[in-house]
């Protein structure tokens, strides 16, 4: 297989930095080009246009706290129809189904640090910077030891810390990881202020790629999860139990499933689902219920739009935050 080259929301010290690297390890990926970029949206838009198939993208889908991270599942269905838009345009259907979706899924434990400059207190600090993210899921402790403090969100954990240490005489701290301390020359002045002790935030991978083609050892048909969406649920009694019906006979369970607007008139929203495949049956029984379940939307005029379809790696534990 070709040298990866991965796409991450940066800079070099987030936690989604830290996330590619764990998990590149876990897969045996160690010579891995890992290159940052500033936004989600680049992220998916890179992997799109990238005519080297060895070219993928981590992006951030759920945290245990705040919930999925919406500009990853809004950007992800947004290419999904475009893509399908411009496949009938030009009549070509392989450029249909040839956008990257997610092939692998992980999950890594959180701890947010109060980042200071060397000597400072930080309990004076006036201004505290951080990622939205990080920000809410830290908000009780800035209450209780920073009630009078300004919280000021930007674009990560890393570029807190940046910004806290070119401008380390002022009375500022970040809230970030032990990396991003490490390459801005920041102090952990406090570990782990997150409110909950459980904050875990599920990452995947972006891949033009099949699962089974990038993780051939560890790949079984049988053992999969699909994340999907479904467009033209109608707003009606029994809408949604029409929809979710045909998962529930073939016995598939919706591990995840969450409403979005549809962007267009209030009332109206998509409906974000990971599907989980149950163990034991046989490939062709897998594959036939599937296509059932999908023949069964379509009579009802139900849009089913696949967003992944990848392996769960589960939790992976990392020994630097």
């Amino acid at each position: 297989m070709a040298q990866p080259t991965i796409y991450f929301l940066g800079p070099q010290g987030t936690h989604s930095d830290i996330a590619l690297r764990t998990f590149c390890k876990r897969v045996g990926w160690e010579n891995a080009i890992l290159r940052p970029l500033d936004s989600i949206a680049e992220i998916i838009h890179t992997v799109l246009h990238a005519e080297d198939r060895s070219v993928h993208g981590c992006l951030p889908l759920e945290n245990s706290i705040q919930g999925s991270v919406t500009y990853a599942w809004d950007g992800l269905i947004e290419m999904v129809i475009a893509q399908e838009k411009l496949a009938d345009e030009i009549e070509d259907t392989n450029a249909e189904t040839d956008y990257p979706r997610l092939v692998a899924a992980w999950t890594l434990p959180i701890h947010h640090h109060v980042l200071s400059s060397p000597g400072s207190d930080w309990t004076l600090a006036e201004k505290v910077y951080s990622h939205p993210q990080v920000l809410a899921q830290c908000r009780h402790f800035i209450q209780r030891e920073l009630p009078k403090a300004e919280c000021i969100p930007v674009s990560s954990s890393a570029q807190a810390a940046r910004m806290v240490s070119e401008h380390s005489l002022q009375p500022q701290i970040a809230l970030g990881n032990e990396i991003a301390a490490e390459l801005y020359g920041l102090h952990i002045a406090k570990r782990a202020v997150e409110d909950a002790s459980g904050n875990q935030t599920r990452f995947g991978l972006l891949s033009k790629n099949k699962a089974e083609s990038l993780f051939a050892e560890a790949f079984r048909p049988e053992e999969r999860t699909i994340s999907l969406c479904l467009i033209g649920v109608h707003n009606e009694p029994g809408g949604l139990w029409s929809a979710l019906t045909p998962f529930h006979y073939f016995g598939l369970n919706l591990s995840r499933i969450e409403s979005r607007p549809a962007g267009r008139i209030l009332g109206e929203y998509h409906f974000y689902m990971d599907v989980d495949f149950p163990l034991g049956e046989s490939t062709e029984q897998v594959q036939e219920n599937w296509r059932i379940v999908c023949s069964m939307l379509a009579s009802r005029g139900i849009q089913l739009k696949i967003l992944g379809e990848y392996l769960q790696f589960g939790l992976l534990e990392n020994h630097s935050t």
